[in-house]
């Protein structure tokens, strides 16, 4: 189908009548094309190429909370035990989930998946003082989602990020909080 002379191979000198211009546009032109056999049609990929045409400069924020908390990336509250990190993280987390500024700071709303790996009972108290105090009696399709589980994050991640998925359908989450670390690895932190 491309004009090729009989048992003529990419590895033999180029026949008469044949230039390096030919097998360019022609030969490696179609092989680029072709798709191999049994090469699976219409799959996703796990990393996915974008065209340069298709790049657009994204006109989202770059941060949950402005100067403290970015729109992608990891971010480790820590301190000693018993100071408040997670009523601090709590608090936070629950700004961003209403969309109310924090501490003078602009806020991106989004929905958060908090995972509780130990004080579940402790993290429900503060969560109904927060519904009664600050939130009033609507607290309606308020996008926040507890998880308390113990959890080994090394060796259930894969489980762990395919249920939160399924769980939220089509929505994504903003930030998701695994409190604590700590509890969430196996060995010394």
């Amino acid at each position: 189908p491309l004009n090729c002379p009989p048992k003529w191979d990419l590895a033999d000198p180029l026949p008469d009548g044949y230039s390096a211009a030919w097998v360019t546009s022609t030969i490696l032109g179609a092989r680029a094309q072709a798709k191999p056999e049994g090469a699976p049609t219409g799959k996703k990929h796990h990393f996915t190429l974008v065209p340069f045409d298709s790049i657009k400069l994204s006109t989202d924020r770059n941060y949950l909370v402005k100067d403290m908390i970015p729109r992608e990336g990891l971010v480790v509250v820590w301190g000693a035990p018993k100071c408040g990190k997670t009523f601090w993280t709590f608090d936070l987390v629950m700004h961003i989930v209403c969309g109310w500024e924090y501490r003078g700071r602009r806020v991106q709303q989004g929905l958060i998946v908090y995972i509780a790996c130990e004080g579940e009972r402790g993290l429900q108290a503060r969560v109904e003082a927060f519904r009664q105090t600050k939130m009033g009696l609507d607290t309606a399709n308020t996008p926040f989602y507890l998880l308390t589980t113990r959890l080994d994050l090394v060796a259930q991640n894969a489980t762990l990020i395919e249920d939160v998925r399924n769980q939220l359908g089509g929505q994504q989450a903003a930030g998701i909080v695994v409190d604590t670390l700590n509890r969430s690895m196996p060995g010394s932190e």
